[in-house]
């Protein structure tokens, strides 16, 4: 696990973004929370500069998987690591995530703390 590194998170649901906040805090990551103001996600990162990415899949007023395709086709961010992060679960819904989103790599809602620190520390 790595000190000092930044995760962006990108959720609609505060109580699931203060969550994954105490989580990626508790093990020393900083973090950027955005729950709002999705479109201009671009910007926030090019501000923030973060390490990684957790985006949710379904925004109320946009699409996660929109949102990854934009900021992996962006010359400045196409390596960003991306998780994404669904209540969608089956195989299915995985396989297509992945595929469509290009992600770095994916998280079921709901997820155990460990689980999530070591799908990140893949990545950071």
């Amino acid at each position: 696990m790595s000190q000092n590194k930044l995760i962006m998170i990108v959720e609609d649901n505060k109580d699931t973004l203060d969550v994954i906040d105490i989580y990626l805090n508790s093990v020393n990551y900083e973090t950027i929370k955005i729950n709002k103001d999705f479109s201009s996600i671009l910007d926030k990162i090019k501000q923030t500069n973060p390490d990684l990415i957790l985006m949710d899949i379904f925004l109320g007023e946009c699409s996660g998987i929109e949102l990854i395709k934009q900021i992996k086709n962006s010359e400045e961010h196409s390596n960003l690591p991306i998780i994404a992060v669904t209540a969608l679960t089956d195989a299915s819904s995985k396989k297509y995530i992945m595929k469509n989103a290009d992600a770095d790599a994916y998280i079921g809602k709901p997820f155990e703390r460990e689980e999530l620190i070591e799908i990140i520390d893949i990545f950071i």
